[in-house]
């Protein structure tokens, strides 16, 4: 149980830092007119915080049914 619990929690943590990381990059437009960014921060914070979601609903119906 703990370490579902310290699963959900660093997964959360991840998702968090992923979406800072996207934030802090810097997004520039080149002389060619193409768009530089991290985009790929986006869906990993998504898949973070789904997967945090998940393993918290797992932790909380195990909680439940021991009780």
């Amino acid at each position: 149980m703990k370490k579902l619990l310290i699963a959900t929690a660093i997964l959360f943590l991840l998702g968090i830092g992923c979406g800072v990381a996207y934030n802090i990059s810097p997004n520039y437009i080149d002389e060619q007119g193409f768009l530089h960014e991290s985009f790929g921060f986006i869906p990993l914070a998504y898949l973070f915080f789904f997967a945090g979601i998940i393993t918290g609903i797992i932790a909380l119906v195990k909680h439940f049914l021991r009780k």
